[in-house]
Order: structure tokens, then sequence, then C-alpha cells
């Protein structure tokens, strides 16, 4: 059913979409339920330092980039050695505004009793965390473009973004992981993020699948194992990087788009990025290959200004609820040198 006027975008749910599958619902417990449903599914808050504000959309919030402090000698009877430093002031935006919205008539709640506010429940809180993730990631164009590569592995045959892509490997791995203690990053909350399929690889790797695997708690934490010490994520948001591989909703009708951090995505870098001094140009990455990214949490920075909320309203002339969902929230790079992106089959 095509909405008439009113303003509307869409179509109501009713009988003739969804037959005897539906029931009655209260909107006004959405709000709690669906943010408890994206922190089930939300991976991004494990690999982003989270910084909860309720400053409103467009606010922008400084935090200062700090650099490395020296260590001097005390000498006897003397003053300590102040350093005199200039610290850059690095802000973020809060330009994220997303909403999850539908309307149900009332001939669906007469006609069942099926339980269908736990159903959408589920789905609009995760269809949230797939959109948070999804930016969160689509930071790694920043880091494609960080420092003319530096920070870049390529699982292939050569190496190279020219050659054959491998399954990921160990010796990849490895060579992120020298990336990262090479640049001093700390070694407490790091993270190595995968796609499906590269978690599939992990899986032969012997020093994957021992005791800190089977010790791991993948339903509370999103942690499905720990490799050298670094707690490993799965996510389907990591895909082949593609300009149609991103589905907005079921694949079955959504119209397809470029994935997270791929050229025209809408899950592109939004912010520019300045990095002691030098203006960071986020790079498209590589078609055809799946880019798993190990790093530090502090490696970016998510600002939340406002929770999902719902909100219902009572539509007389449609005899129906519509019930809308918001979310407000900003994403950007903080630190690039505090990840590297594996490229690989």
């Amino acid at each position: 059913m095509t909405l008439p006027g009113g303003g509307y975008n869409g179509s109501a749910i009713g009988y003739p979409q969804v037959g005897s599958a539906n029931s009655a619902f209260i909107p006004q417990l959405w709000s709690t339920e669906a943010k408890r449903r994206l922190d089930d599914n939300l991976i991004a808050r494990q690999i982003v330092r989270m910084l909860p504000t309720m400053a409103k959309k467009g606010s922008v919030l400084y935090i200062p980039d700090i650099g490395r402090l020296a260590v001097n000698d005390k000498v006897y009877n003397n003053p300590v050695t102040l350093q005199s430093r200039t610290e850059n002031r690095w802000s973020i935006t809060t330009d994220k505004y997303k909403e999850v919205s539908f309307m149900i008539e009332d001939i669906v709640s007469i006609q069942t009793s099926y339980p269908l506010r736990e159903a959408y429940i589920k789905e609009a809180g995760y269809a949230l965390a797939r959109d948070i993730d999804s930016f969160i990631l689509g930071l790694r164009a920043d880091i494609q473009g960080y420092n003319s590569q530096s920070n870049v592995v390529y699982c292939t045959s050569d190496g190279t973004s020219s050659g054959t892509a491998l399954a990921l490997n160990r010796a990849a791995i490895l060579a992120a992981k020298e990336i990262l203690d090479v640049a001093n990053v700390p070694e407490s909350d790091r993270f190595l993020v995968v796609s499906p399929s590269q978690y599939i690889d992990l899986l032969v790797i012997p020093e994957f699948i021992s005791k800190d695997y089977q010790g791991s708690s993948p339903t509370e934490t999103g942690e499905v194992g720990r490799l050298y010490g670094i707690p490993v994520y799965k996510t389907s948001t990591i895909t082949t990087n593609s300009s149609t591989g991103y589905y907005n909703g079921d694949p079955s009708t959504a119209v397809t788009s470029p994935t997270p951090g791929f050229t025209g995505s809408v899950y592109f870098p939004t912010q520019s990025v300045v990095h002691f001094g030098t203006t960071i140009t986020a790079t498209s990455l590589t078609s055809g290959m799946k880019t798993a990214v190990m790093g530090h949490r502090d490696w970016a920075r998510l600002v939340v200004n406002k929770e999902p909320s719902t909100e219902m309203s009572r539509e007389n002339l449609f005899q129906a609820d519509a019930v809308v969902m918001t979310q407000v929230y900003g994403a950007k790079t903080y630190r690039p040198d505090h990840a590297v992106l594996i490229h690989s089959a």
C-alpha cells in the first residue's frame, strides 16, 4: 500500500504484507530494548574509544592531539626540566542523524497474536548497530591513505596490491603486529577485526586454536578468540570491497551501494583528519579484497549524542501506528598510526 499523502515516504505494514504473522506492540518500551539490541550487536564499541555526550547534532567536541612525552634525568639540587609543548587541537563533529521507521495497521493486531514487538525491536536495534559499525569501518579509508600506505599489509603472492590475493595467514598478521610494535602502540586495548571468511582462515593457525580461544565469551563481548594476546572480533560488515557489495536492508529487495570505505560509499570518512600537522587524504580500499583491521582503540573516536530513542504517533487516516527510531553520532580517525589494514582474499 503506497501512502497517498501526508508527506510520508514508504508504506504501512498491513495484512497483505504479513498475512497472519503480526500482533500488537508497545512502542513506549522500544527505546530501552532497542538500545539493548544495539549494544548486543555493536562491534564498534570494542574497537574504538567511545565518548558519550549529550551535545546536539552538529556540535563540535575538541580533544588535544597529545604527542609522546620525553623522560629526562633529574639532576640533584636542580629543578626538573619542563617540556615546552604545543599540542594540536583535534575535533570531532556529530554529523550523523539516522532513522529507522515503519507503520503498522490495526488490522494486523486484530488478525493474529504473533509477538511482533520483539521481532521488530531486534531488527531495528541490529540495523542501528550495523549503521554505526559500517561508518566506523568506513574510516579504514583514512588508514589506506595515511603516510604512503605505511600502515597497509597486502596478503598477496608478492606482497603488493597487484599480486594474487591469498587467504589471511600468520605472516600477514605478524607483519601488521610489527608495524604497531615499531610505532610504540600500547599492547593493551589492541584488537583485530575480521570478516567471516577471514575468521575461518584463522582457524588453521595453531596459535589461534588454543585455550585462549576456548575461554572467550563471544555472546557477551563479541570476542571470538585471541591471537598473540590480541582479542579477535568477527563482523559481516567486512566483505569484499566493491562498488555494489553493501546492502541497506534485506539483500533481496534493497538497492546495493559501495562497501564501507570504498569510493562513493555513504560510509566513507566525512571529516578531515590532520595528524600532527599532516592532512590525511582518505583513499578507497583495494577492490576485490577483504580488509581486516588490527589496531589500538585510540585509532578512532566515536561520539554518541543521542542513544536510540523511539517515538510513536497515531495516524487516524490510516488507522495505524507510526514508529520512528533515531540516533545521532559522529566518528573520526584520531591516531592513524594506531591501526593497520590487512588486505586478503
